[in-house]
């Protein structure tokens, strides 16, 4: 009777071996799959100034010959960052240098994710969701800066504990926002979010945060004295900005109109449509067709199929933030403040808002990740989606 249970037992465990390898190699193969067809498919000049979603590839590639040029009020750190493949260029281009470093970023997100959810044990395989991710594969192929932006969000959640030790939060403060000082909105969000039942106490461990924050800015202030002209970015900034304001969508109203560097920002109600569906698609698939020049409220919607497919994934991570919101309340907190926060950049910011859809990797693919934790039977059919959509959306581009 006992060899019976313990070989019942071992051919049970055998089975569940042999299926979890069966679902390795199949989550292995979609991910290969994709990342070819990605390769094959979208062609890279980084020549090309705004070539891709308003992408400055050149401006973007000057930071790592010159690092000087990499002195920003909206990426307090890029400067120092910046270094990191400057160092490399004498053994790698500047574009190979750039990509690199946008894929060490990659790699500490997942660390850090690991890091965070050290509790559970997570397969390996679930990196297939990045793989499969349009978003993740466009933005570490195309230079810019929201990998790094989303990267040092998520060393702040990281460092940021439990909310109750004041140089956590100084440092998860700073952390979160050098990179972008916009996702200084979404930390003091869930800060705030954390430390409600004690307000003031949570207020007042933010003040040393955001009192350094604003030192920094205030020095860099200073610092873009020494920062390089960039006549082509400048230009370039110059057009596009222009461009926005010849449309009809642009609203001339407004105290920020006559700003430049605010240039970017429209009415929330301009395109409030599609801006919202290009939000609940992201970052699995853009949500329209993309045509260099076009604004993308002027574009076409891509399928109806796909929209609502890139929606219904998006609902589902949105159940895996739920899932996990007892267990892990600081890390759905920093969630629940990026999706808000990035919701209003898709509504007031820039002409194509698939620009931003890094910042919601943090909290979406998580959510799939944590989702297929609870329901593991769904990995393969998510990780296909997901991997049709960014096939799909691939289709669309120039």
């Amino acid at each position: 009777m006992m060899y019976r249970e313990k070989f019942g037992s071992t051919t049970n465990g055998s089975r569940l071996k042999r299926f979890s390898i069966l679902k390795d190699s199949v989550a292995t193969l979609i991910s290969a799959i994709t990342l070819a067809y990605f390769s094959w498919v979208f062609e890279i000049d980084s020549s090309v100034p705004d070539f891709f979603y308003d992408a400055d590839a050149p401006r973007t590639l000057g930071y790592v010959t010159e690092p000087n040029s990499a002195i920003s009020f909206i990426r307090p750190f890029l400067f120092l960052v910046s270094w990191i493949p400057n160092s490399l260029k004498e053994i790698l281009q500047s574009y190979r240098a750039w990509c690199l470093l946008s894929f060490c970023c990659i790699l500490i997100a997942v660390l850090v994710f690991l890091r965070i959810f050290r509790e559970i044990n997570i397969p390996l395989r679930n990196v297939g969701f990045l793989i499969t991710n349009l978003s993740l594969l466009c933005w570490t192929v195309v230079p810019d800066t929201f990998i790094l932006g989303i990267t040092f969000f998520m060393l702040g959640v990281l460092s940021y504990g439990d909310g109750s030790r004041i140089h956590r939060v100084t440092l998860s403060g700073i952390f979160a926002s050098s990179l972008n000082i916009f996702l200084l909105a979404p930390w003091l969000t869930a800060h705030i979010l954390l430390g409600r039942k004690t307000l003031v106490k949570s207020v007042g461990r933010a003040v040393p945060s955001i009192t350094i924050v604003a030192f920094i800015l205030f020095s860099i202030q200073y610092l873009q004295r020494f920062k390089p002209p960039s006549e082509r970015a400048e230009s370039n900034s110059s057009e596009m900005i222009k461009s926005l304001r010849d449309s009809s969508y642009y609203d001339p109203s407004g105290i920020l109109s006559s700003v430049d560097a605010m240039g970017w920002f429209h009415s929330p109600f301009i395109g409030m449509r599609e801006n919202f569906v290009y939000f609940f698609t992201a970052p699995w698939t853009q949500g329209y067709s993309y045509i260099a020049g076009t604004w993308a409220i002027d574009s076409v919607f891509l399928p109806f199929t796909v929209l609502l497919t890139a929606v219904l994934v998006t609902l589902v991570s949105y159940f895996g933030i739920f899932f996990m919101h007892r267990k892990y309340r600081v890390f759905v907190s920093f969630a629940f403040g990026l999706e808000i926060w990035t919701c209003l950049l898709f509504l007031t910011y820039s002409s194509h808002p698939f620009l931003f859809a890094p910042f919601l990797l943090t909290s979406r693919v998580s959510g799939l990740i944590y989702f297929v934790y609870k329901f593991e039977s769904l990995f393969i059919p998510l990780i296909l989606v997901s991997s049709i959509l960014t096939i799909s959306s691939l289709q669309f581009m120039p």
